[in-house]
């Protein structure tokens, strides 16, 4: 069976979700977040908090041994180099995607329609046109960055994203 896995860590929290490769959800886990969870604030304990997510997943879908993912996506308030390199390292997923929240919240909200959401406590605005090929994004750290990709990042005001929304 092929194993699809979501993860996002904030502040508050962090939520797994191990699903089939028909999109049915097997299982979910919400655990303590980095700092409530004991472990550093640094790359080495943001892993290992969504390691124990992705664990308690597996245990709450009755999937138990080191089954492979075939893609695993990590959602994170802030992008973290290291985490990206720590996790394509140890082999945990066939493919990887690290992004930002604003994003895995665009897509929950929107379900791949245009439009704009506000996320992170009105940290981030985010929005997709019609004819527009990336995110439009005020705020946050930029583009998803793939662990295998190269960052780019293109500014944008306030004025540029409500001139797409016209």
């Amino acid at each position: 069976m092929r194993l699809i896995a979501g993860v996002d860590s904030d502040p508050s929290s962090t939520v797994a979700a191990i699903a089939d490769e028909t999109g049915r959800v097997l299982g979910r886990a919400t655990v303590p977040a980095t700092h409530l969870a004991g472990e550093t604030q640094d790359s080495s304990g943001r892993q290992a908090v969504i390691l124990h997510s992705l664990d308690a997943a597996r245990s709450a879908a009755d999937i138990f041994g080191a089954s492979p993912l075939d893609a695993l996506v990590i959602g994170l308030t802030e992008y973290d180099e290291e985490v990206v390199r720590l996790f394509a390292l140890d082999g945990i997923a066939e493919r990887l995607a690290v992004m930002q929240h604003a994003e895995i919240a665009h897509a929950g909200a929107l379900g791949g329609k245009h439009g704009i959401v506000v996320a992170g406590a009105g940290s981030v605005a985010l929005g997709t046109a019609p004819g527009l090929l990336e995110y439009v994004r005020v705020g946050g750290w930029g583009r998803s960055r793939l662990a295998a990709g190269s960052p780019s990042e293109t500014p944008w005001s306030g004025a540029d994203i409500l001139a797409l929304a016209r």
